[in-house]
């Protein structure tokens, strides 16, 4: 009588979430825990969007319906600030603001699954629930790895894995979980990829544009404006990470001008959210974007703990990646048994996620966005780990 598959997604919570509620069990018993798995910014929330938000308790008009794809000052305000990042043209009327990107790609995913031979790629590593996405939209998900430790995209792979069913290809950059950012000649090789499936399908393939991290770089790292390679670019956007805003769900879907079936891809993202019943994103969220200020959340504490992480972990023996982005940092398990390790850790009340369901057999992923305390006192328990390995 029930949707099994539904239940099962239920009953079982992402290994994220597993241990995210399990940390927070212990925290409740008085027990100290180092928690590094869920992607929680610990940095305030920037002093403007604050006074936006106080200053709608004395307007209720603030409170109203906007219209379903969002307020048209919203959608301007973005345009805007995409049309300032590339060469790329966007309109309002391109713009469809969401509850968050998990809305967003829920959405797009949704529009671009046609039967249920219809295939969505993803590269590897990637965030889990593009899976959950994918498949509850009644499609197959299809993941493609990487090459080496610091995840460059195997293109290789991906030419074989496009078929004339794959409606889209879904990139993370910054990425969740590695941190990787794709330079201009990953882009342009993934681009060449899809161009040449593209003319030998005789469809579009689009190119899905998850970047709620994308403000998040450290030092020098560029980010390349994908619509700028590729013109059939879908951009999933989420103000959570950069506003410090998680738990607001606030975030849009936006397709440039040139975008192959413009007409038709906006109405089904309008139709596929309202069967979602994700209609007219939170108001008082839409007026913070009217009023946008470029002004982001501090993000120097994230690598300040990426850095003290990574130096620390590779004196104790570990292997880890260089993350030029996002909140993350991986961590190979010396005997290639992520889950294990991850077990041995929780037992010494280090919290962290294995990354098998990312993509990344044997390799473990640290959210860095903690308190710079927390993520010091983790490497005294990653000693006691390293020793249980035999690293030092």
């Amino acid at each position: 009588m029930l949707n099994e598959h539904m239940l099962f997604l239920g009953r079982n919570r992402s290994e994220i979430r597993e241990l995210f509620e399990y940390g927070k069990t212990l925290t409740a018993q008085g027990k100290q825990v180092c928690d590094l798995t869920l992607g929680n910014p610990s940095t305030p929330t920037p002093n403007w969007v604050s006074q936006v938000l106080s200053s709608t308790l004395e307007n209720p008009s603030v409170h109203a319906y906007t219209s379903a794809q969002g307020s048209l000052r919203a959608r301007r305000v973005i345009a805007k600030q995409l049309n300032e990042r590339g060469t790329t043209c966007f309109s309002p009327d391109g713009v469809v603001i969401t509850c968050g990107a998990a809305a967003a790609l829920c959405g797009v995913i949704k529009t671009l699954v046609s039967s249920e031979n219809t295939e969505i790629i993803a590269l590897s590593p990637y965030f889990p629930e593009y899976k959950v996405f994918t498949e509850g939209a009644g499609a197959k998900f299809i993941t493609v790895g990487f090459c080496g430790e610091n995840f460059t995209p195997d293109i290789i792979a991906l030419k074989s894995a496009v078929t004339k069913n794959t409606h889209a290809v879904i990139i993370n950059s910054p990425n969740n979980p590695s941190g990787k950012v794709f330079i201009a000649e990953e882009i342009t090789a993934i681009s060449q990829v899809l161009f040449a499936k593209e003319k030998e399908f005789g469809h579009p393939i689009y190119l899905i544009s998850d970047e709620p991290y994308r403000e998040i770089l450290f030092s020098e790292n560029k980010l390349p404006f994908i619509p700028d390679f590729y013109k059939n670019t879908i951009i999933c956007y989420s103000y959570s990470k950069s506003l410090s805003l998680p738990g607001e769900r606030i975030g849009y879907i936006a397709i440039p001008d040139q975008i192959c079936a413009f007409n038709d891809l906006y109405a089904g993202f309008l139709g596929s959210l309202r069967s979602y019943g994700y209609v007219c994103a939170p108001s008082i969220f839409q007026f913070m974007i009217e009023n946008f200020k470029e002004v982001y959340a501090d993000f120097s504490v994230y690598e300040s703990n990426k850095n003290l992480l990574a130096n620390g972990l590779i004196q104790l023996g570990f292997t880890v990646n260089d993350p030029q982005g996002a909140f993350y940092l991986m961590v190979k398990a010396p005997d290639g048994d992520s889950k294990g390790m991850s077990e041995k850790a929780k037992e010494l009340g280090l919290l962290i996620v294995p990354a098998d369901t990312f993509g990344a057999k044997g390799y473990l992923r640290l959210a860095t966005c903690v308190s710079h305390g927390v993520a010091r006192d983790s490497l005294l328990l990653f000693e006691k780990l390293a020793k249980i390995y035999g690293l030092i």
